[in-house]
């Protein structure tokens, strides 16, 4: 298995989305995103770990490495609950890569109406 710390194995990311602008929900919905990338280096691509910036939000990155030449996926289900106004979240993804990567989404979170 490829390591952090194993330069001959480190390969290159392609981010097909970095940063995202979710829009508006109301409280209490989960929300789910997703940022793609393709490994264009010569190198399977292992994703050691995503880490979230707060624990509103779940993050499940794939579990197998990513070939040369492959696409994937990384997902997350941001939590609302409690977090009303803009929310500026971010996950820092861990692979053996050069540096690690940090991907960006923004939420404005309502209230929720009462019945």
């Amino acid at each position: 298995m490829a390591t952090l710390n194993d330069s001959a194995s480190l390969t290159q990311i392609q981010w097909l989305d970095t940063v995202k602008d979710l829009g508006t929900i109301t409280e209490g919905q989960k929300l789910e995103v997703s940022f793609r990338f393709r490994n264009t280096g010569t190198k399977p691509l292992v994703i050691e770990r995503v880490q979230p910036s707060c624990g509103c939000t779940v993050v499940d990155p794939p579990k197998e490495a990513i070939g040369p030449g492959k696409d994937g996926e990384i997902k997350g289900v941001f939590d609302s609950n409690g977090k009303l106004g803009p929310n500026h979240k971010s996950l820092t993804v861990f692979a053996n890569i050069k540096q690690p990567r940090e991907l960006v989404f923004t939420v404005i979170v309502n209230k929720k109406e009462g019945n």
